[in-house]
């Protein structure tokens, strides 16, 4: 594999595209947190993945939503794009084993879409990515997606306050999320990172309740 060329292309590719409210390059960046959180589970779990694959996966996840085209097809989309463009940089085989990442991430086994019937089975390298994915939107980017409402949605600083203060409980979507991680390293990771938003979201309410407060003169 000719990793260096193939994270110059995904840069290349990536980091300039307009990803609409998100921001530009947002999802590139996205998928270097992605490989990093990927690398640091398998370290942790003593995991044997190859990590030249388990990175490029990670960087290169939500390739198929970079550029605005978010939806549930991105997965394939972006493994299509993959094998177009970037095929030449991989052997078949590693190309087919990051393409499964790339194509499959957001087929989490654990999740709820697949109470009732058959659940996939991936390697650990698509497990991984699929965990570190989702952990990427916990803790600090809980934060960074209420101030970027603030901005988008030119929130008064009530409404602000009022979402800061939202307890633990109104996180409906906590539960769902730590049930579809893959494995316990990922849960674990999960729970601090939820902990320490909370902590983070009670200090800026405190701060911001404070500013409030306080008489314009």
């Amino acid at each position: 594999m000719n990793r260096d060329a193939i994270l110059t292309w995904a840069k290349d590719r990536m980091a300039l595209a307009d990803d609409g409210l998100r921001g530009t390059g947002f999802r590139y960046f996205h998928g270097l947190r992605v490989a990093a959180l990927a690398l640091a589970l398998a370290e942790r779990m003593g995991s044997a993945v190859e990590r030249d694959i388990l990175e490029v996966g990670g960087v290169l996840h939500d390739l198929g939503k970079s550029g605005g085209q978010a939806n549930e097809d991105h997965g394939p989309r972006g493994a299509a794009i993959l094998r177009r463009e970037a095929g030449h940089l991989f052997t078949p085989a590693e190309l087919e084993r990051v393409a499964l990442i790339v194509a499959q991430h957001y087929a989490r086994p654990q999740s709820k879409w697949y109470d009732g019937q058959e659940r996939p089975v991936w390697p650990d390298e698509v497990l991984l990515v699929q965990d570190a994915d989702l952990l990427d939107h916990c803790g600090g980017a809980e934060i960074r997606d209420i101030c970027r409402r603030e901005l988008q949605e030119n929130l008064a600083p009530e409404q602000v306050l009022a979402l800061m203060q939202a307890p633990a409980e109104a996180q409906d979507w906590r539960p769902e999320v730590r049930r579809a991680l893959n494995f316990e390293v990922s849960r674990l990771e999960f729970d601090y990172r939820t902990q320490q938003a909370d902590l983070y979201r009670m200090q800026f309410a405190r701060e911001l309740e404070g500013k409030l407060a306080r008489p314009l003169l």
